[in-house]
């Protein structure tokens, strides 16, 4: 008996089972890549709940005093934080990562910002927002289906006409480029991870040609429509879908019929069941949460709600423990040692942040070809460049004189008067001898630091921050502005740091070099 009321009802779960097609890699890697996200922040968690366990420690437990010391003690030691009781607040980690969080200490937010870049994190809706002056892109992600992970939100003024014409009128102005994303996805057109797809549409022109291009090619193929609804692309059908089609015989186009009904007719005694099951359980549930310890069951509280969000920060820069306790994880001041561990990017990225706090506007270079300048400087309120820099952060080979003459030749074709070759090692006495007369400064690592330790203490600190927060000494890929990985070398040839797209990117970098 039992098995003729379970057969209807796994028939009825089968018909109703969605068809997958072949799943693009992509949209999983996204997820993977959200899910990557909520567990590093974690730690950020545990810290703002230990804070508030020793704030509650030291106020003895009286509830009046707790709220306001440990918004205070958040304020203070955290400016541009704040907090409300029973609602949760924001947390400044540093000078560009603010997280909100509830009363229950869940991260529901995460907001970063490098320079006029701002990237959003809203881990209640799962939506990731990345936006730059007037361009901004919204993912939307699926976490129980990455297939339905799709791009709600696609505006970039500068290509907006171009969109429009290739889409050839098939949809308005404001969803032509959303829609172009989607399909340039879904067809496995672009490889990039959907978040990455999202910030190069947003900075780089060359990523948005591209995708113009894949698109078109995608029109005259007849592979390119406009979007019909707002669940993202459809890629599957249920075998009910296929069964009750116009061109389905009668007898299988019933099918599906008769399965409902045997399955509704069951399904009243099955719910019965699940209701007392459910019942008892939750009166066990109630009898351990009295009985059992607390501290164990919090724990065990805090693990569960641990699945429920994402991002991929940066390890908290230290930890507090319940009595107060400081564990160091990174650097806390400045040396030649820790100028000397940051990977080229990172290097590039801090001696921007450095000219930025002396009163000039820089202007970083983009992944790829940079034409032999890193950073362009600028005066507030003057358009033309007063200044260019080149940055090396090489440690184990000094300058020499090529990369100066090569700096020097772009000095002259652009017509820039000033220029700094900033390196975290030396340079050659050949290199040194070949700008005297010159306007190009040669900055060492040692000159480098001590300009850094002029700056004031606050400066030094928020300048500290953004040089070591995340993964600092793993190098950028040079071409795909991704986190490399470390190779290992076959018979004669040395480890090395190979881009992690390869074969699509070939790019490689020497291990233990010039790359730290």
């Amino acid at each position: 008996m039992k098995r003729l009321i379970l057969f209807p009802l796994v028939f009825l779960l089968f018909c109703s089972t969605p068809i997958s097609a072949q799943e693009n890699p992509v949209y999983a890697e996204t997820v993977a890549w959200w899910r990557g996200v909520i567990q590093e922040l974690q730690p950020y968690r545990e810290q703002l709940q230990n804070l508030y366990a020793d704030t509650e420690a030291r106020s003895q437990f009286e509830r009046g005093k707790i709220e306001g010391e440990f918004r205070q003690r958040l304020v203070r030691e955290y400016p541009g934080s704040s907090f409300f009781a029973g609602m949760g607040g924001t947390w400044q980690v540093n000078g560009h990562t603010r997280i909100g969080f509830d009363r229950n200490w869940q991260i529901h937010k995460l907001i970063q910002k490098f320079g006029s870049l701002t990237k959003t994190y809203d881990f209640r809706q799962n939506l990731f927002i990345v936006e730059e002056g007037l361009n901004r892109i919204s993912l939307k992600l699926d976490l129980r289906r990455p297939q339905g992970s799709y791009f709600v939100e696609a505006t970039i003024p500068a290509i907006a006409v171009s969109a429009e014409q290739v889409f050839h009128d098939k949809s308005s102005g404001q969803t032509a480029l959303k829609d172009i994303l989607n399909a340039v996805v879904a067809n496995e057109s672009m490889s990039l991870r959907m978040d990455v797809l999202a910030e190069k549409m947003v900075v780089d022109l060359a990523t948005r040609q591209e995708v113009l291009s894949r698109a078109g090619d995608l029109s005259a193929a007849g592979n390119l429509a406009p979007s019909s609804t707002q669940e993202g692309p459809a890629v599957a059908v249920s075998i009910a879908t296929l069964l009750t089609s116009p061109g389905a015989s009668y007898p299988n186009r019933l099918l599906p019929w008769v399965a409902c009904f045997l399955g509704l007719s069951i399904l009243a005694v099955v719910g019965l069941k699940l209701v007392k099951v459910l019942l008892f359980a939750k009166r066990i549930r109630s009898l351990a949460r009295t009985v059992g310890d607390v501290g164990e069951y919090f724990k065990e509280r805090n693990r569960d709600v641990a699945e429920d969000w994402d991002w991929g920060m940066p390890s908290p820069q230290e930890a507090t423990s319940k009595n107060g306790a400081e564990i160091k994880t990174v650097p806390r001041e400045w040396s030649l040692e820790v100028l000397q561990s940051l990977e080229w990017k990172r290097f590039e990225t801090v001696c921007a942040e450095h000219i930025g706090m002396t009163g000039y506007e820089p202007k970083e270079t983009r992944i790829g070809a940079d034409g032999g300048v890193d950073i362009w400087v600028y005066k507030p309120g003057i358009k033309k460049a007063v200044g260019i820099v080149q940055c090396k952060a090489w440690k184990s080979y000094k300058v020499g004189v090529k990369p100066v003459r090569e700096l020097l030749g772009v000095m002259a074709k652009e017509k820039v008067a000033q220029g700094k070759f900033i390196t975290s090692g030396e340079f050659t006495a050949e290199a040194l001898a070949f700008v005297e007369g010159e306007k190009l400064k040669l900055i060492t690592g040692e000159m480098f630091l001590t300009s850094i330790r002029k700056l004031p203490p606050e400066k030094q600190k928020e300048l500290l921050e953004i040089a070591v927060s995340g993964d600092y000494r793993t190098p950028t890929c040079p071409q795909c502005g991704v986190k490399m990985t470390l190779r290992q070398g076959q018979g004669e040839w040395r480890d090395f740091w190979g881009c992690p797209s390869y074969p699509r990117c070939k790019a490689t970098l020497v291990y233990k070099s010039d790359t730290v």
